[in-house]
């Protein structure tokens, strides 16, 4: 596996400590790059889609649940890092939707923090974590697998290859295959099938749907995963970017993410779901990152992820100015923030949070009243509900915050504690991100 050939790095532990990231796209001199996001398209009209799929919430039933929160980090040679996707240590709580492969249905996360649409296939092989140890596949916590269809064309000579920083890892084949979602077929999309895995699932999801830019993909040059390298990299159209350039959809889809253990919410592509909201539109730039792809030394400036402006965040009766990147992610969880605000914010709850420096997060009573709380982004407050401040964790009937220490090298990240407080619009044409407020529903 990957690890094995020494071009991946790894973190030990679940704490701040494995937020380090690769220099190229953390650089602090890089926080607010002045360049304009590549826009091909006017801002798309808030509408209601006719392609609105139900997204189930879950909750992580693996024999640990403090592990898979992410963020990819794709082709960084800077320090020979290939597919790295970065774990945040806490993900209690999934939001997954159907996909149909070819005629058949299945289960997978939804992930606006990754670029890939995979499925786990019928005869994997399944490892442990630590060790990669064969053991029984049932023991990867998959949901169904995947039976390949007589539709499934693979790509001769190209891998799917993913290391995950607690040691997680996949690699498989990658093929073309007619995917539906929300109603919207694409003929020939080039997908991964992962017949690898040293995984801890759900028991629920077969796979993932990632939804941010094709710079990220995770497709290499050649069949052994071992022999992957930077310079190997080959990157596609992930799937919804395949529907908008095919004309199928407008370049735009939204989220609403539901609290509570009723629905999960809503994902819309093409347009708005149906969903109440306020009608103000709060609109911030997509910001565009800096990779060396390759073995080159040249960087290059290209959007990755739905990076914006965090320009302030509001607590009790304060406002403090902070201008840093965040990422808009539906794949992690919290609210990540520099140590020092994460700490000043937590003391506030009463009684205070606690923080815990092996899980790397703030654990607080379950009863303990959280501050008023909101996040400034697009020169407009979102006030956060006090229900998502204090969040029930799974693994020992405990609660932490909603905010946690996002660390020095990548300190802001606007997890599912935020996106539960909003309608986002993930305007892909424009180069923007649309967020109005729906902290009371």
């Amino acid at each position: 596996m990957p690890s094995i050939s020494g071009l991946f790095i790894a973190f030990a532990g679940f704490g701040p400590a494995i937020l380090a990231a690769p220099a190229a796209r953390h650089d602090p001199s890089l926080k607010l790059m002045p360049t304009a996001p590549r826009t091909f398209a006017r801002a798309s009209a808030d509408v209601v889609s006719s392609h609105v799929l139900e997204l189930t919430r879950t909750r992580m039933s693996g024999p640990n649940v403090l592990r898979h929160d992410k963020f990819l980090e794709k082709g960084d040679s800077s320090n020979g890092t290939v597919g790295l996707a970065e774990l945040r240590p806490f993900k209690d709580i999934l939001y997954y939707t159907n996909i149909t492969f070819g005629t058949e249905t299945l289960q997978a996360v939804v992930d606006t923090g990754s670029s890939d649409t995979w499925l786990v296939e019928n005869g994997f092989r399944c490892a442990t974590v630590q060790g990669r140890i064969p053991i029984p596949e049932e023991t990867c916590h998959f949901g169904p697998l995947y039976s390949t269809s007589p539709t499934f064309k693979q790509i001769p000579g190209e891998n799917f290859n993913i290391l995950y920083a607690d040691g997680e890892t996949l690699s498989g084949i990658v093929g073309t295959e007619d995917v539906t979602l929300a109603g919207i077929t694409v003929k020939d999309q080039e997908i991964a099938l992962v017949d690898y895995a040293a995984w801890n699932g759900d028991n629920f999801t077969s796979g993932v749907i990632g939804l941010a830019f094709p710079s990220i993909t995770s497709s290499f040059d050649g069949s052994d995963p071992l022999k992957d390298t930077p310079a190997d990299e080959l990157e596609y159209s992930p799937l919804f970017t395949s529907m908008y350039k095919q004309g199928k959809v407008a370049p735009v889809f939204s989220l609403a993410i539901a609290r509570g253990e009723g629905s999960g919410g809503l994902l819309a592509l093409g347009g708005l779901p149906p969903v109440q909201h306020d009608p103000y539109f709060a609109s911030t730039p997509i910001l565009p990152s800096v990779r060396r792809p390759g073995n080159t030394n040249a960087a290059q400036s290209e959007l990755q992820y739905y990076t914006v402006t965090l320009e302030g965040v509001n607590y009790q009766d304060t406002f403090e100015k902070v201008n840093l990147r965040a990422d808009v992610d539906s794949g992690t969880s919290l609210i990540f923030l520099p140590s020092r605000l994460a700490s000043k914010i937590n003391q506030l709850f009463d009684p205070p949070a606690r923080y815990d420096l092996y899980s790397g997060e703030y654990q607080v009573n379950c009863d303990a009243k959280p501050p008023t709380f909101g996040v400034f982004v697009g020169g407009h407050t979102f006030p956060i509900n006090p229900e998502d401040l204090v969040v029930k964790t799974q693994n020992n009937g405990g609660c932490i915050t909603g905010i946690t220490n996002g660390g020095l090298n990548h300190p802001a990240v606007l997890g599912d504690v935020f996106l539960r407080n909003v309608l986002a619009v993930f305007d892909v044409g424009a180069g923007q991100m649309r967020f109005s407020g729906r902290e009371f529903y």
